[in-house]
């Protein structure tokens, strides 16, 4: 029985370890618009590449509109990066745009077409179209003021295209 359990043990670390390298993996395959708010970014350009990758690899893109200065950017990224899981089809699912907000560049000509955003940071889910589809921040992730790893699964999986073609 302790045999059989060790085996078992060893075949789930071999897995965790597996979904931990493929989700640094992808991480880094990743465009440099996707891994940080950059104030010297122009959102514009960013845009565009982003839309021209989500149309070649089917996918939709996820607009996240904050800044290095917000407590909040920083809990979802490291919420992010400590499910290999939710990162893995987090890159799956959409290609990441992240849009600097800040004091050093406010990115108001790109984000004037948005409309209103109240907090940060706030999320904006477009078709490769540009057509935004989604307008909210993380509170739908959220349980408790926490983010649920079930929750933001769930919202994964509702805005994959390949389960939902179209809205």
């Amino acid at each position: 029985m302790n045999h059989t359990f060790l085996k078992i043990s060893l075949l789930i670390m071999m897995f965790s370890s597996t979904v931990v390298i493929a989700g640094a993996e992808l991480y880094e395959q990743q465009p440099s618009y996707s891994k940080g708010y950059n104030p010297k970014s122009n959102p514009f350009d960013d845009g565009r590449n982003a839309l021209k990758l989500a149309k070649e690899t089917n996918r939709r893109v996820l607009i996240e509109v904050g800044g290095d200065w917000c407590m909040y950017c920083h809990v979802l990224d490291r919420f992010i990066k400590s499910n290999p899981e939710i990162e893995k089809r987090l890159y799956e699912t959409f290609v990441v745009l992240k849009v600097n907000y800040s004091d050093e560049n406010r990115n108001r000509e790109f984000l004037s077409s948005f409309g209103r955003i109240p907090g940060y940071p706030h999320l904006f889910i477009t078709e490769s179209s540009g057509k935004v589809v989604y307008s909210n921040d993380i509170r739908d992730m959220s349980d408790s003021g926490r983010l649920s790893k079930i929750k933001m699964l769930r919202f994964l999986n509702q805005w994959n295209i390949k389960n939902n073609n179209k809205l």
